[in-house]
């Protein structure tokens, strides 16, 4: 049985058509979304040099790519060694009644424990030394302040973990063999002087900003009790408004008016910035066609890989020669070769079907009928993707 990497001639590391957002997290595809993605570490770079937070809603319809763009996001933010210190929150189902510590504890807990601790430890021996204020006079709460200076220094993981969860606003933590504390973080301010405390340890440490990086923040949405809701926005309006701490809150929305209240809501979007509310659109039917045949010299041995993506790939990934047996099948025609494994015919199609159907100009859907058509011409035992085969497939759809 042959596999689709072969009878493709796939490049070493890629197994099919399809891309993973953690997989895959070195490549995006498309010039749009690149030059997206440069904006954004721009604002970030540029906030972090002044030793200041960035906050922004990244909204567009669901399926076009944004958590891809958030994991490519933090990968660059790495590779570039940018002045932040990252941490990724998917967003959980919430309901009517959920507690704002639901979303608070996934912050928290974001964090890796020993780099917690290590943040913890070297600030607690700058302040010993004179080199950092007391966090108590930074949080403005000593019970935070002790928690964060005693509590997470210590060398018990299970110990710090509890303290990780107290933090978070979690509910019935023993802390008795920690500190005398109140029981539980419950108040909007409270979140905010966890954040204050934690972006100040972080900033005076390794001169690094907090970036959160919230992803399917639609989910807010489910959040309808009245009394809950607002307990959420008066937590969402402390938080956001926390300078030294950068966040990215990607929502699913088809349009600016299908953001969810939470974030139309006029004290979070001055906190945030009418001007870092940014959409981004589904491709239009050139930005589709080119954002599939780079895909396809990226996945596909036929000839050099995209310059965007020398750094993204790797070793025998870079590899330039066409297979022999690739170049006999497309005649050495470079159109033809330009469009396998489609057949020239057939990708021209395959885009206008792309564009017709009611979710197919998204990179997702795309995605999903490209594997879907590929998996149908190699169980088939054709060669290419021929016009009967995308003609099949669109014939599937609901």
């Amino acid at each position: 049985m042959s596999e689709m990497r072969d009878w493709f001639f796939l490049r070493a590391g890629f197994d099919n058509f399809k891309l993973d957002p953690r997989q895959h997290h070195r490549i995006l595809i498309g010039d749009f979304d690149r030059k997206r993605r440069d904006q954004l570490i721009t604002m970030l770079d540029g906030a972090a040099r002044a030793r200041h937070g960035q906050k922004s809603v990244i909204f567009g319809d669901y399926g076009r790519g944004k958590t891809h763009l958030c994991h490519n996001l933090l990968y660059e933010v790495e590779r570039r060694k940018l002045a932040l210190a990252p941490v990724y929150i998917k967003c959980t189902e919430y309901e009517s009644k959920e507690k704002f510590s639901s979303l608070f504890r996934d912050m928290v807990l974001g964090h890796q424990m020993k780099e917690l601790r290590r943040i913890a430890d070297a600030y607690v021996k700058k302040t010993e030394a004179g080199e950092a204020e007391l966090l108590a006079d930074i949080v403005d709460s000593e019970d935070i302040a002790l928690v964060m200076t005693t509590g997470l220094i210590l060398p018990a993981d299970p110990v710090v973990k509890r303290c990780m969860k107290w933090l978070s606003g979690e509910a019935k933590v023993d802390m008795t063999s920690v500190a005398q504390v109140s029981d539980q973080l419950t108040a909007g301010r409270d979140f905010a002087a966890v954040l204050r405390g934690l972006a100040h340890m972080y900033r005076v440490v390794d001169g690094r900003v907090l970036l959160y990086v919230i992803d399917e923040a639609e989910r807010v949405e489910g959040v309808t009790h009245a009394d809950t809701f607002t307990v959420w926005k008066s937590c969402f309006r402390e938080i956001t408004e926390v300078p030294g701490v950068s966040m990215i809150f990607l929502v699913g929305a088809k349009s600016r008016n299908d953001l969810p209240v939470m974030f139309v809501h006029p004290e979070i979007m001055r906190r945030v910035g009418a001007a870092n509310y940014i959409e981004i659109q589904n491709p239009s039917k050139e930005q589709l066609q080119d954002f599939i045949l780079e895909l396809l010299r990226v996945k596909v041995r036929k000839g050099e890989v995209p310059e965007a993506h020398w750094d993204a790939l790797q070793g025998e990934a870079l590899d330039e020669a066409l297979p022999a047996d690739l170049a006999r099948l497309v005649g050495n025609d470079p159109e033809r070769l330009l469009t396998y494994p489609f057949d020239p015919d057939a990708f021209s199609e395959f885009i206008e079907h792309l564009l017709a159907a009611e979710f197919g100009n998204k990179p997702s859907e795309a995605l999903e009928r490209l594997q879907k058509a590929a998996q149908l011409a190699h169980t088939s035992g054709k060669s290419t993707i021929d016009r009967m085969i995308v003609s099949d497939i669109q014939s599937e759809g609901f």
